[in-house]
């Protein structure tokens, strides 16, 4: 059975950008902030008298933090053990929060990202904790661009995961 809207209250509110929404095809058609204005929209584009652009949410306009904040709120219902797993991940995120502070996810690189790597290699953490923030940073990511919350998230599987001693030596 599909959900609707009442026909009463038709759109919808995001407490995060503070703006009414309708979603058409799967995809968040932002209305304003004014319910009466997003009303008067949602009826001109259901009438299609005028075809209403929607206003423009700012993607990538997200700290790390508060982005990391979101992925833990959410994820916690897809893991078997939400405590432990919690543990884990503010571990994991909460060092790549110390190392970059006060980052916005929109400076975020491969770049970086890859520095990010190299720098956990120089303070001796081992390949299996290194892959653990690697991967725990690339779901975050994952999770910001498949929920809308940035346009797309930067190609971090180019940084690889680090490989156990003895096995990622070269010898040619």
């Amino acid at each position: 059975m599909s959900r609707s809207r009442p026909a009463s209250n038709p759109v919808s509110y995001h407490k995060h950008t503070k703006q009414y929404y309708v979603t058409r095809g799967g995809r968040r058609i932002y209305l304003g902030v004014d319910k009466d204005i997003a009303l008067d929209k949602y009826h001109r584009l259901n009438l299609g008298i005028e075809p209403v652009q929607p206003e423009s949410v700012p993607k990538n306009n997200i700290t790390a933090k508060e982005l990391a904040n979101r992925f833990l709120v959410v994820q916690q219902a897809n893991w078997q053990n939400p405590k432990s797993t919690l543990k884990c991940y503010k571990d994991w995120l909460g060092r790549f929060l110390k190392d970059h502070p006060k980052l916005w996810v929109a400076d975020f690189t491969v770049e970086k990202f890859a520095a990010w790597k190299l720098s956990l290699k120089e303070r001796d953490y081992s390949p299996e904790s290194i892959n653990h923030y690697l991967g725990a940073v690339r779901a975050m990511l994952t999770f910001a661009e498949d929920t809308g919350l940035i346009e797309k998230t930067p190609k971090l599987k180019r940084v690889k995961n680090a490989t156990r001693v003895g096995l990622g030596h070269c010898c040619w």
